[in-house]
């Protein structure tokens, strides 16, 4: 026999559910809870049905399958048996196995239900010896003798008792190979082991996963808050570079200010004007003139052009002719003078950047005071 597909409207948490069997070994190997187990036992339940509810018996598969939450409790599986094709449709009662519904195909004909179960009738065994043969539990593995058994393997083995001791003999040692007792060895206790280490491990790494998100969390709170303090600091270092300006600046003011004091008494002194370098020098010669004509005229008479010269020398000079000392005075207070309006024009180009240049040109008029 081999199975085909089958199809599950509604048994225990599958629901909808359809699978296809292909020629090679089928594996489900899915999470707990996917529904591994009831798949099998919905095969069984196709084959053999299942028992009548009774509330005082243990907890059986048609109780620990009904849909409690709804749908129609069944479905059907389709396989090849002797060169022809089967499907099987099979729904149940919550209680009654009476109230079951059972309709069986071959190649697409209905065919009358058979005495007993599908399943004998197919295998040739009682469900009891199918459970302890074919359809092995996940949860207790029980190996005994049924009758049902012993006529099989007492056909295969051809009345040789010897061939039906050793068989039994092979399966007592895989139960023990496989055995279930707690604290007791095995492969299924071995593989338990594994399993709760692998748990362990599991927990582990997801305690170390929580403490790096945590950790994580803490960096990048502290990566904000350097973020921050890096701000301040940038912002602090712009605060100093105007602090260091302002200071820059108001020394700038304050030599300002001691430039305009000289330059107001150089004009106390020059009331009409601070006379420039031409005028000195051209007075400057006009009293070397008039002082050679004075010294001729005690000698000689001047001529005609003297004459005249001297004349307009006298009367440019009517109030006093000035000193060589007064000249040099004169002169040095205009060299000075000078001087002091060349440092004043040129004290922001030469000590100011471009910003503060632009600044000293916006206030050529008067620079705003320190409450400004």
């Amino acid at each position: 026999m081999k199975l085909l597909s089958c199809h599950i409207e509604t048994f225990g948490n599958l629901s909808g559910a359809d699978y296809t069997f292909d020629g090679s070994l089928t594996a489900f190997c899915e999470e707990n809870g996917y529904g591994k187990t009831t798949l099998a036992a919905f095969l069984k339940a196709m084959f053999y049905g299942l028992e009548t509810d009774r509330q005082k018996v243990s907890f059986n598969d048609r109780r620990r399958y009904f849909p409690f939450s709804g749908g129609t409790f069944g479905g059907n599986v389709t396989f090849e048996a002797n060169g022809s094709r089967y499907k099987i449709e099979r729904f149940f009662d919550e209680k009654s196995e009476t109230k079951d519904s059972l309709t069986v195909y071959r190649d697409g004909i209905l065919l009358p239900v058979p005495d007993g179960s599908v399943g004998r009738a197919l295998f040739g065994v009682d469900k009891q010896s199918f459970e302890r043969t074919v359809f092995l539990s996940g949860t207790e593995i029980e190996i005994a003798s049924t009758g049902d058994i012993n006529q099989k393997i007492n056909a295969f083995a051809e009345g040789d008792d010897s061939n039906f001791e050793k068989a039994l003999s092979l399966l007592e040692a895989k139960r023990k190979e496989y055995k279930l007792a707690r604290g007791e060895g095995g492969l299924i206790f071995e593989t338990r082991t594994r399993l709760n280490a692998l748990s362990i491990r599991i927990g582990n790494a997801k305690s170390v996963a929580n403490s790096l998100r945590e950790k994580n969390a803490a960096l990048a709170e502290t990566d904000a808050g350097i973020a921050a303090l890096s701000a301040r600091i940038a912002a602090a270092q712009s605060e100093n570079v105007l602090i260091a300006n302002r200071e820059t600046y108001d020394g700038m003011l304050a030599e300002n200010a001691e430039t305009e004091r000289k330059l107001r008494l150089i004009e106390e002194n020059y009331p009409f004007g601070i006379p420039a370098r031409e005028e000195v020098e051209r007075v400057g010669d006009a009293i070397g003139k008039l002082r050679d004509l004075n010294a001729k005229l005690s000698h000689e008479p001047l001529t005609e052009e003297e004459n005249a010269r001297y004349l307009a020398l006298q009367t440019e000079f009517s109030s006093g002719v000035p000193s060589d000392t007064d000249l040099d005075t004169a002169q040095s207070l205009i060299d000075r003078a000078a001087k002091l309006a060349y440092e004043a024009e040129t004290l922001g180009a030469a000590r100011l950047s471009p910003k503060e240049q632009r600044l000293m040109q916006k206030f050529a008029y008067g620079c705003p005071s320190a409450e400004e």
